[in-house]
């Protein structure tokens, strides 16, 4: 049984440092996503500008493009920002837990029988606290 518990470990250790590549990955490409969008915030009113300018058609049609595709811009550039911002979130609580756990290991690795003395020591202590309380 005590091979099972490493390989056990060993599994969720691959599995946690697969999903911090993946969760790193999915940011690295979020990013990307902000700045394309940034970038079509910016060349979608130049390119129907010239157009406008070239074709001399009718402003209205150009001014609604205009106005739809920065809707529809502002409104992808906002869902990928959300979904990102979940995802560092939820690593951040995900961290702060292995942390927690990391600070319980020490005192796992401490001989049972020193946990064993010290908590006999503990017991033998409180009924002292109560006698001289009263």
């Amino acid at each position: 049984m005590a091979k099972r518990k490493p390989q056990r470990d060993d599994r969720y250790e691959k599995l946690y440092a697969r999903l911090l590549t993946q969760t790193e990955l999915l940011h690295q490409s979020n990013k990307r996503r902000i700045r394309r969008g940034l970038w079509g915030l910016l060349v979608l009113p130049t390119v129907l500008a010239v157009l406008l300018w070239l074709t001399d058609s009718s402003r209205i049609v150009f001014l609604l493009v205009w106005v739809l595709g920065m809707f529809l811009l502002s409104a992808y550039l906002i869902t990928v920002e959300y979904l990102d911002h979940k995802v560092i979130r939820a690593m951040q609580g995900v961290s702060s837990e292995e942390l927690g756990f990391d600070e319980l290991v020490p005192e796992l690795e401490r001989p049972i029988h020193n946990r064993i003395a010290a908590r006999r020591e503990e017991s033998a202590s409180k009924p002292d606290q109560k006698e001289a309380e009263a």
